[in-house]
């Protein structure tokens, strides 16, 4: 039997979103901390800490708030960015913070909030701290030497994408974050350097592994590819710093792997890497109210990697077979006279293009195309959303080291040949059977999503489909 996760129809989780709600559906989990400003959604993604320290930094300068990172990450505290008109009142008579760092000098950080955070201080006889220097390079070091960082990832500080990129794989490795000019050699004043962020445009000095991409968002995703699989992604706009930076409260408390993701403000959807590496994750945070609103509903639309009953998996090698003597499904190749055509224009990612290929190895294995099209739809969003490799139908729950494929192709033929030959589908005798067969359990929705697919592809009911 053949255990997936499934993928929602977009329209059932367009329930209004709050921040720090959680999509309660069969979609990843998916929290959104939005504010009024840049300081409320900071505020907002500290709830997830359960600290009593916070950091203050600037939410409108990045120069001295990006060093923010080596505080709040080393002493595990809240990050709360804020303008010279913030009020904290409110934040800080219900969070009572027990220990303050403010980074950054009175020149780049002052106003209402700052005033605010110091009389709290005084009154309570709480332990407060600006740490700065001159400039945004000596306010970095200071930070650095204010923690026990000793490794750390080195960043171009005239600019702020590729070091709010790395704090998900900084924080995960325990490493500080070095700010440089890149147009000049740096000193790495003691310090071991395990990785350069950005090209050598960005970053001149050669230091450590270079991680880098064409653009600040394919530097985002080699950064990400680093970190490896995530636990949980935290999706932020690339276009300007302070939600970004806010990610760090996701970050710091989930202690898990977290990816760090920017996009940008035009893109509709993500990049075929970006939606490839998303959906390995557990659950999804989106920072800030700015985000396309296609890439949050194609975050909902992402599947839950849901914990599944005991069952052994068989092992599934790929070879190229016969085909089965006994069809199990349908009872002819192509009862709905479905064309190439017809599936090329549903069919995305790796599938791209596959539609006649899925129909010659529907007509090999007497099954039926539309449906089986209908399976990628529902399992990988048509393979857009393939979970590790070259598996579009999510033969054996689409795990590493138990259905990856040499190639799309051979993804393609083993969900194929899995549905022809599979002695669990043996006793399928309609469609409601069939699809508690394959989802490994009864769902309603599972069974809506199938029929939508295929009767878009095909203009028929897909309980009409006589199985075998």
């Amino acid at each position: 039997m053949k255990l997936r996760n499934k993928i929602l129809n977009v329209s059932l989780l367009s329930a209004v979103m709050f921040a720090g709600s959680v999509l309660s559906s069969n979609a990843m989990p998916t929290s959104i901390y939005s504010g009024v400003d840049r300081a409320q959604t900071s505020i907002k993604s500290s709830d997830m800490m359960d600290s009593k320290a916070i950091t203050i930094a600037s939410g409108d300068s990045y120069a001295d708030a990006l060093s923010a990172y080596n505080i709040a990450s080393w002493y595990k505290t809240k990050l709360i960015l804020v303008s010279k008109d913030t009020d904290l009142s409110n934040f800080i008579k219900n969070k009572q913070p027990d220990n303050i760092f403010i980074v950054g000098g009175p020149s780049s950080l002052n106003g209402l909030a700052i005033n605010q955070i110091n009389d709290y201080a005084l009154m309570n006889n709480v332990k407060i701290e600006r740490i700065s220097g001159i400039g945004r390079y000596e306010t970095n070091m200071e930070t650095l030497k204010k923690t026990g960082y000793k490794t750390v990832g080195v960043a171009d500080g005239r600019n702020f994408p590729d070091a709010l990129s790395s704090i998900g794989l900084l924080s995960n490795k325990q490493y500080g974050l070095k700010l440089v000019d890149g147009s000049m050699p740096y000193n790495a004043s003691g310090l071991s350097i395990a990785y350069t962020f950005g090209g050598t445009n960005s970053v001149h000095q050669n230091g450590g592994k270079r991680l880098f991409g064409g653009d600040r968002y394919t530097t985002s995703q080699a950064i990400n590819n680093e970190l490896g699989v995530p636990e949980n992604i935290a999706v932020s706009l690339g276009n300007d710093f302070p939600d970004a930076l806010s990610a760090l409260n996701i970050v710091i408390a989930n202690k898990s792997k977290t990816a760090s993701m920017i996009v940008d403000k035009s893109q509709t959807y993500f990049t075929d890497g970006q939606a490839k590496y998303a959906v390995s994750a557990k659950s999804a945070y989106l920072l800030g109210g700015q985000l396309p609103s296609g890439i949050i509903q194609e975050i909902k639309a992402m599947p839950k990697l849901i914990n599944k009953p005991a069952v052994k998996p068989t092992t599934y090698s790929y070879k190229p077979n016969p085909p089965a003597s006994k069809p199990v499904v349908v009872q002819s190749n192509n009862p709905s006279g479905v064309t190439a055509a017809k599936l090329n224009a549903v069919l995305k990612g790796p599938c791209t293009g596959k539609g006649q290929f899925i129909i010659d190895l529907s007509n090999k294995y007497k099954q039926d195309p539309a449906l089986m099209v209908s399976i990628m739809g529902a399992e990988t969003g048509f393979g857009r959303y393939i979970r590790h490799t070259n598996n579009p139908m999510s033969v054996l729950w689409n795990r590493a080291g138990r259905s990856t494929y040499p190639t799309i192709e051979a993804g393609i033929e083993a969900g194929i040949k899995n549905i022809a030959t599979n002695k669990a589908y043996n006793n399928c005798r309609d469609f409601n059977a069939f699809a508690r067969v394959y989802l490994g359990y009864e769902s309603a929705e599972y069974k809506n999503q199938l029929n939508k697919y295929y009767t878009s592809l095909t203009g028929r009911n897909i309980y009409s489909v006589r199985v075998r």
